[in-house]
């Protein structure tokens, strides 16, 4: 479960030899009013650092990582800053540039010299960035904007949009992509994303979504659907209109009512008979180990059948482990195992680490993009298991910047539907209110990041993430060496899966036969 990159980590101390100790965070201050933000930092010989994942979750930037090569991609609109760990090269778009002081890994998190990182992402970024030393503070002031938040009004024959300019543009391109958003990107525009998000849709509009650019601003209007658009740049004064309007032509639609489909044959295809489960790490892959030596490998193989006991004796269920003993398996071999036992839930079980020791509690996670730097962190730990993929063709697709080199929202942008997204939320909930109740751990909540092991299961099953407890918590790895304390996670895991098939399957208008124990 660490991602601290062992041979990273050994290279950056015989590099350095330089120890870093934590120090006040990083203040990211706007001069127009905004709330300030605090980024996690610490200071190398008088030099501060800050958290690349803070800096990242703080300006809306996309964090791309490879663990295998310590490469990192920091995307930030249609800009991007690549770094490697422990190497001074920094390329910034097309740019190449040397850092005086190079990246470092700390306990399972990259820094950056926040004096010098603040440079190039002042490059990139839309507003202008400084840094001020003596109050380690960054500094963020908004660049002049040209467009002004829109007027939106229902028409008789539909609805018009009118955006204020204050100058004249070259160059407008207008796109629709499914379902139904229409795209504006306006070349040289400027706008206030804080003041176009309190912006109410209304008429033909449902929602609005900005992007802020170095040299674009992109307006994008989920429009209703049969409606039809037009977009004019008018002057006198200067503004943008678009022109919405329901089409004449009506589309047929079709609707497959459920009395249709052979109920039998309905139920059999949606009830819930098999279930996946995935002990989480394994063979030279021990995940995190507690302060007196438990490997988490062995507590979750440990829960996970325990679990499959429950299921199969109670609710008699087909039950598929992705492994029912200490050997290792990739993180895309597990979802295809679910996917080819023709699995209808996905449950992974893992032990959290914390970078310090009083963390504790139980979390349980979707998949989704991470909103959190805690919950990045979780991620970044549990996918770091990559490292020991050894395969050659392993390794050459899981290092690849198919794969690696995107996260979780290109990941879900790009697929056709997440199709049991709100089913997993549900599921993580039951699971999340079951754990509480039986182990009586601290509530840390459902959460939601991306997880390597889910990817490819999204779309098939619900499918969740369970850290049960903090091995890196001295009490809790206490609980996790105990049979009691282990039994009662399979309990609380075996209880929401029955509720949550109990739901779902009354839902379908099944009447399947649910055992009271």
């Amino acid at each position: 479960m660490r991602g601290c990159f062992p041979a990273l980590v050994l290279l950056a101390c015989l590099l350095s030899g330089v120890s870093s100790v934590w120090c006040e965070p990083v203040t990211v201050s706007y001069t127009d009013g905004r709330p300030s933000a605090q980024i996690e930092a610490i200071d190398r010989e008088g030099i501060c650092y800050g958290s690349l994942v803070g800096l990242a979750h703080t300006f809306g930037a996309s964090l791309y990582w490879a663990p295998l090569t310590g490469k990192m991609v920091f995307k930030l609109g249609d800009g991007e800053i690549k770094i490697t760990i422990m190497n001074p090269t920094v390329i910034v778009d097309d740019l190449v540039f040397n850092f005086p002081l190079v990246p470092v890994l700390e306990e399972g998190a990259v820094y950056v010299p926040m004096r010098f990182f603040t440079l190039l992402l002042d490059r990139i970024s839309p507003e202008e960035l400084s840094w001020d030393s003596p109050t380690r503070t960054l500094l963020v002031k908004p660049m002049p904007t040209n467009l002004s938040v829109p007027q939106i009004e229902e028409r008789e024959n539909g609805t018009l949009v009118t955006i204020p300019a204050s100058v004249h543009f070259d160059q407008i391109q207008d796109t629709i992509s499914d379902p139904s958003w229409l795209h504006l990107s306006i070349y040289g525009g400027k706008l206030d994303q804080t003041a176009w998000a309190s912006v109410q849709p209304k008429g033909a509009v449902n929602q609005i979504r900005t992007y802020q650019y170095r040299n674009s601003a992109q307006i994008s209007l989920l429009l209703e659907k049969g409606v039809t658009y037009r977009v004019y740049q008018k002057e006198n004064p200067n503004r943008i209109v678009v022109l919405l309007r329901k089409s004449s032509e009506q589309t047929p639609t079709f609707c497959l009512k459920r009395e249709a489909l052979d109920p039998k044959l309905d139920q059999t295809l949606w009830a819930i008979d098999t279930v996946v489960i995935d002990p989480g790490h394994g063979g030279i892959d021990p995940g995190a180990v507690g302060p007196t030596g438990l490997k988490e490998k062995d507590a979750v193989l440990d829960i996970a059948l325990r679990l499959k006991k429950l299921l199969e004796q109670r609710l008699h269920l087909r039950v598929v482990l992705t492994r029912d003993k200490d050997i290792f398996i990739p993180l895309q071999q597990r979802a295809r195992i679910a996917n080819q036992a023709n699995g209808k839930l996905f449950i992974s079980i893992h032990a959290n680490a914390g970078r310090r020791r009083s963390a504790h509690g139980t979390e349980t996670y979707f998949l989704s993009e991470a909103k959190t730097e805690d919950a990045m962190r979780v991620a970044q730990r549990e996918n770091a298991s990559i490292r020991f993929e050894e395969s050659a063709n392993s390794i050459e697709e899981i290092d690849s910047e198919d794969f690696l080199l995107r996260d979780v929202k290109a990941i879900l942008t790009e697929m056709v539907s997440n199709r049991f997204l709100k089913e997993s939320q549900d599921l993580a909930a039951i699971i999340q209110a079951e754990l509480v109740k039986q182990t009586g751990l601290k509530n840390l909540g459902v959460k939601q990041a991306g997880f390597y092991v889910m990817l490819g299961t999204e779309a098939t099953m619900p499918s969740v993430l369970v850290e049960v407890a903090f091995i890196s918590n001295p009490r809790e790895e206490k609980l996790l060496k105990t049979r009691r304390f282990r039994q009662k996670v399979a309990e609380a895991l075996y209880r929401a899966v029955k509720n949550f098939k109990q739901k779902q399957e009354q839902a379908l208008g099944s009447s399947p036969t649910i055992p009271t124990q």
